[in-house]
């Protein structure tokens, strides 16, 4: 019977072991993340405002605009779609123009400016994302190569009434092409399909609370308890 015990103890502990190694595992290369327990929000009265996503890398052709447009589109879309009431893209903009605010300028990119955001257009969530890395490689042997997409971001998400963030959040993801048919994927849509992994990462916890409300890409409602009422 001892000897057992001592057997089942041995069992557990390593699986302990594996378990961790695991975990450490999965967590290389998705960067940092924090989403800080604050206050639950009531999406119909809460207004969001999502400045102009930035472009840090120091480069900024057509598909870095273009990105940068689209990354935008898909935050507005990931809180629209749950109900928040996100403000329109123009007076955003122009909020942060009439404050002076340069968003490239990492010392720019603090509480007080998203303060005076949320208070110059009476949003309670100020959301910003920045594009810190976009690229792709293929890397071959001698069997085939394979096309890889990869992106890097900031997020941040500050409760203009708290005068907190509620994500701060760096994520790096990649996504890989088909070593088959590797001309089946354009570098275009990798790094694409890359920055989309990152924004959906970084946000994950935060809006995991909230259903998606509205009609999703086939048409259907989402059958999800409604989301919690902020206290």
């Amino acid at each position: 019977m001892r000897r057992q015990m001592v057997c089942l103890a041995a069992v557990a502990a390593a699986l302990a072991l594996c378990a961790c190694a695991l975990s450490a595992f999965a967590a290389q290369g998705d960067g940092t993340a924090s989403a800080a327990q604050g206050p639950a929000y009531d999406p119909a009265k809460t207004k969001v405002a999502i400045v102009p996503f930035v472009n840090s890398l120091g480069r900024e052709g057509p598909e870095e605009k273009r990105s940068c447009e689209q990354a935008g589109e898909r935050l507005r879309t990931m809180f629209a779609d749950r109900s928040f009431q996100v403000l329109e893209d123009k007076p955003v903009a122009d909020a942060v123009k009439k404050l002076g605010v340069d968003l490239v300028d990492s010392e720019d990119r603090t509480k007080e400016t998203f303060k005076g955001i949320g208070e110059e257009l009476g949003a309670d969530l100020v959301v910003c994302g920045v594009l810190l890395e976009y690229r792709a490689e293929t890397k071959s042997n001698v069997f085939s190569s394979r096309k890889y997409g990869q992106a890097k971001i900031e997020l941040k998400v500050y409760d203009s009434h708290d005068k907190a963030y509620r994500v701060r959040a760096t994520q790096a993801r990649d996504t890989r092409g088909s070593w088959l048919l590797p001309y089946l994927a354009s570098a275009s849509d990798l790094r694409w399909g890359a920055l989309q992994d990152a924004i959906d990462k970084a946000l994950k916890d935060f809006l995991k609370p909230y259903p998606i409300t509205k009609k999703s890409e086939k048409g259907e409602k989402s059958e999800e308890a409604p989301a919690p009422s902020r206290g």
